[in-house]
């Protein structure tokens, strides 16, 4: 059995940039797909919110072969990816950069080659064929009939 993969991203700064009232939390659905061709991989970001532990703090989720390609990437230009990302989802433009940067790196570990859980994207789906989530629907019925 193979494992999946997916990834986590955090950045954080001094103080969060979308106000300290609310904790930040992005669901993404892409409809245009119209990024920079070297930026393809974050539209695998499946998770945008920040952390309950650190308020100016955001984490980030990305999967599958998008995540491999994370991995890949330096921290420089990684930031720089998030960051447009973040203004694109967010509608903002005034996002500093941060002051803390760190990924995971399941794939790339020797200890792990992959991580316990991963996501179907669209894209996901479409390759593997899954076309409907029936076969997942239904009810388990153990021995003693509940």
């Amino acid at each position: 059995v193979e494992s999946g993969i997916s990834n986590k991203l955090f950045l954080a700064w001094n103080s969060p940039w979308w106000g300290s009232d609310k904790p930040l939390d992005l669901h993404i659905y892409w409809k245009n797909f119209n990024l920079p061709k070297e930026m393809d991989w974050v539209m695998s970001i499946v998770r945008c919110s920040s952390t309950p532990q650190r308020p100016n703090m955001v984490e980030m989720i990305v999967t599958g072969d998008a995540s491999l390609t994370m991995e890949e990437m330096a921290p420089e230009k990684i930031i720089g990816h998030l960051i447009y990302f973040l203004k694109r989802v967010s509608k903002r433009e005034d996002i500093p950069l941060p002051n803390f940067f760190h990924r995971s790196k399941w794939n790339s570990n020797p200890w792990t080659r992959g991580s316990y859980g991963s996501y179907l994207t669209t894209e996901g789906e479409t390759e593997r064929g899954i076309r409907s989530r029936r076969s997942l629907a239904p009810k388990i019925i153990d021995s003693r009939g509940r």
